[in-house]
């Protein structure tokens, strides 16, 4: 997953703000095409908005071996600025002593 600039939308009557990018395949055939999911989310993880999107012939060629390029290629036809790698926060527990 990847942070992306925020990105203002409506759901279900109620304004949200996309800021997580997930990509994921989910079918394909080998050195021909690969058919993305993708999904846009809000900070607590709610699918904003969903897609597929399929990367074949010479863009597919030019995947190589950058792990990114599925990323910054759908980035790309989605009109989206990626800021980073998402990081899953860490929730800290505060101990409480006993008397």
């Amino acid at each position: 997953m990847k942070n992306i600039q925020s990105i203002p939308t409506w759901v279900k009557g109620q304004a949200v703000t996309a800021t997580i990018f997930n990509l994921r395949p989910i079918h394909g055939e080998l050195f021909k095409y690969t058919d993305f999911c993708y999904q846009l989310l809000d900070e607590n993880m709610a699918v904003v908005a969903d897609g597929n999107l399929i990367l074949s012939g010479e863009e597919y060629e030019a995947w190589g071996d950058n792990d990114n390029y599925p990323y910054e290629w759908a980035a790309e036809k989605l009109n989206l600025v990626i800021t980073g790698d998402y990081v899953t926060p860490v929730v800290k527990e505060s101990l409480t002593l006993e008397n």
